[in-house]
């Protein structure tokens, strides 16, 4: 295994395809499956979610790692999965590993946050048989958030109305109903659409493929960055109550594990989230936990969701626009930075959040 300073340096791609011809090429001896896209990437590149699966095939114990959930993510993700296939790959008896390479390989490959429907796939796990979750607060700000013009006037007007929306009802709460997601406007931020993305029908593909719930425990880590701290790993966790998930996440990876939405949390509440579709066919034998890295201050993330939205709802530049390529690049940046400690950081947390996680499956 190497030192998380070379791992840093090695294990980064520079773009989606070239982390999945590394991610394919570091599986080595795994079972691959591998789930194909049904579009193309910007430079015309195939796209796909890969599935590599290391130990025994009717293992009791499963440790899932998923990538790439938010697209732009997906590099850090990318990175972690390579890191572990590069190891030794040491498992315990009874126990299998399961990583997910780019389960949103749209975005992943066009550098955004959101799948080719628009849709924040951790909003998007929601039942579209039932009334979906209203944000009235969203509703009346969904046109400044997301302007039509991003330079000029329009963007002065847009800026200042939002100004008056956080003075009106605080920075936590307008923050709170963008982040929460919303299913009215599909060009909007976190939108969490109007039935099940490609990726979401792709992960329940898999959870019926990999006989989640025939498994004795499934632990699951899935990879994001954009929240917290620049470097810092906060593992964050989300169960029904009752359900024994979130004592079994903190036991396992100690007393920095938080709820989502509990105190001390990066995380406020919200709906749709991924881990809902394994609870279902796992209760009380699943345990999630999701590692959140810290990257930028907020207000350069919300400016930069911000650009991109306006990018691909009225902006419509070409891939190689040199407006369209700022607004890529800094978006980029703010889910990915470039400093060489963050990546090294990344790293070694993954690593030993991984490593407890396998502890913790030991004892199930």
């Amino acid at each position: 295994m190497l030192d998380p300073a070379l791992a840093a340096t090695t294990y980064f791609a520079p773009s989606y395809a070239d982390a999945r011809a590394r991610f394919l090429a570091a599986a080595g001896d795994a079972a691959l499956h591998t789930i194909a896209h049904p579009l193309a990437g910007p430079r015309g590149e195939a796209l796909a979610t890969d599935c590599a699966w290391i130990g025994p095939e009717d293992a009791g114990r499963v440790l899932v790692v998923t990538s790439g959930v938010h697209g732009v993510e997906g590099f850090t993700g990318s990175a972690t999965q390579l890191d572990w296939l590069s190891s030794a790959r040491t498992l315990p008896a009874n126990t299998a590993m399961l990583l997910v390479h780019a389960i949103n390989p749209h975005g992943f490959a066009w550098h955004r946050r959101v799948t080719e429907e628009g849709c924040d796939l951790n909003r998007n796990f929601v039942d579209f048989a039932k009334p979906l979750p209203e944000n009235p607060l969203y509703d009346a700000i969904a046109d400044v958030v997301v302007p039509r013009q991003w330079t000029g006037p329009g963007r002065e007007q847009a800026d200042q109305a939002l100004a008056a929306a956080i003075e009106q009802h605080s920075l936590a709460t307008v923050m709170a109903a963008i982040s929460s997601g919303q299913h009215r406007h599909p060009t909007g931020l976190f939108f969490g659409g109007t039935s099940p993305t490609w990726s979401r029908r792709t992960f329940e593909a898999l959870i019926d493929h990999y006989r989640f719930g025939d498994r004795a425990h499934v632990c699951h880590i899935d990879v994001h960055t954009g929240l917290g701290q620049f470097g810092h790993g906060e593992v964050i966790t989300y169960h029904p109550p009752q359900s024994g998930g979130v004592e079994r996440a903190v036991a396992w990876w100690g007393p920095s594990c938080a709820p989502m939405g509990g105190a001390g949390s990066i995380a406020t509440p919200r709906t749709g989230l991924m881990p809902d579709a394994v609870e279902r066919v796992a209760p009380g034998r699943y345990t999630f936990g999701a590692l959140e890295f810290g990257t930028h201050p907020m207000a350069r993330g919300r400016l930069a969701l911000r650009a991109d939205h306006w990018l691909y709802a009225y902006g419509k530049l070409g891939w190689d626009d040199p407006i369209a390529t700022a607004i890529r690049e800094d978006l980029t940046e703010f889910f990915r930075p470039v400093d060489q400690s963050w990546r090294e950081l990344v790293i070694f947390r993954t690593r030993q959040v991984v490593a407890r996680a396998l502890a913790g499956l030991a004892t199930v």
